[in-house]
């Protein structure tokens, strides 16, 4: 997983990625 790497990024754009990726894997919150 690599949500962590994605939180732990700079910028908003890292969050919206990791919201759609997470979706996409079928992660819910």
């Amino acid at each position: 997983m690599q949500i962590k790497d994605v939180l732990l990024a700079p910028g908003n754009g890292a969050f919206f990625y990791d919201d759609q990726a997470s979706i996409r894997l079928g992660a819910v919150q």
